[in-house]
């Protein structure tokens, strides 16, 4: 069992408010990556924390990160002419899934069909997921596959905890059991 001064993840990101603005319509509420990604592993492991921190902070964060989380474009910004990062990298491709690449393992993972509402907050989504199944002892390759379909299932419907999104997290939870950590009862 975590204690409240000891949390399992600690997440460096950031907190606002998002209104978002679609073809099916619109809706403000609390956002921002940080908050979605604590969000989400927070529904999956107990003892999750939040640093809220500027740009360049985080930049220099994930410089020594042990998991880096990129979509595609970032990817590309920051890679494309350099050499892969030493540490394993998740990236997200958004409606095509996301893909593991470390040094020694590469892998991709398909997402499911899905009728769009809201992209936006997907690929936090898939970030708390992911860090929380494998603090849970997932598995990359079982954590990724579980991740990308909480992500596809959460852009039906605006916002990152609406009913759709969260019975997800439910079903993945209950197909693991209910234990919340790895090595909890």
């Amino acid at each position: 069992m975590q204690s409240a001064s000891s949390p399992a993840l600690v997440i460096i990101g950031h907190v606002g408010f998002a209104t978002d603005r679609t073809a099916s319509g619109s809706a403000t509420y609390p956002g921002g990556s940080g908050l979605a990604v604590a969000f989400v592993a927070a529904a999956l492991l107990d003892g999750v924390g939040l640093v809220a921190a500027d740009p360049q902070t985080c930049r220099e964060t994930c410089a020594r990160a042990d998991l880096i989380f990129l979509n595609k474009a970032e990817y590309r910004g920051l890679y494309d002419s350099q050499p892969q990062p030493p540490v394993p990298v998740i990236r997200k491709y958004g409606p095509g899934g996301a893909e593991f690449l470390a040094p020694d393992r590469q892998f991709r993972i398909p997402a499911p069909p899905a009728d769009e509402v809201d992209p936006i907050g997907a690929g936090e989504i898939l970030a708390g997921a992911f860090l929380a199944l494998r603090a849970r002892g997932s598995t990359e390759e079982q954590a990724l596959t579980y991740s990308v379909a909480v992500a596809a299932r959460s852009v039906t419907e605006f916002g990152v905890a609406g009913p759709a999104v969260a019975g997800e997290l439910e079903r993945v939870r209950a197909k693991l059991g209910s234990r919340r950590a790895a090595g909890a009862a």
